[in-house]
């Protein structure tokens, strides 16, 4: 049986497993990908029960931090919002649409004059 020394790496677009055990041209050999909604894709046909296990207990805390972010079917972004015409006088807020955070921007600050939104994330 193959020795296994797994690692987990968020990427950008969900989590790379890796074994640590088995490097290829210098990098450590992908066994599975998590995706940003929990479904796992396996690379290695040979991963044990116990290692499975742990990757599927990942994959379920990752399918519920995607879906605790979901409102109406749609995901919420990273907005950052300017005030009063000056660059470093802003704040950040999950919203659906650009519409949606200027709203909650003006709850949380109604004196400020909001004079820019940009997408984050």
């Amino acid at each position: 049986m193959a020795k296994y020394d797994v690692g987990m790496a968020v990427l950008g677009n969900g989590i790379t497993v890796y074994n640590r055990a088995v490097t290829r041209n210098g990098d450590f050999k992908n066994i599975a990908h998590i995706s940003e909604n929990g479904v796992v894709r396996y690379y290695d046909k040979k991963i044990p029960s116990d290692i499975k296990k742990k990757i599927e207990l990942e994959a379920k805390k990752t399918k519920r931090k995607s879906t605790a972010f979901k409102r109406k079917g749609r995901l919420k972004k990273l907005y950052e919002v300017y005030f009063n015409n000056r660059k470093n006088n802003f704040d950040r807020v999950y919203a659906t649409s650009k519409k949606e955070a200027e709203e909650k921007i003006k709850k949380l600050y109604p004196k400020d004059k909001v004079t820019g939104i940009k997408l984050i994330s």
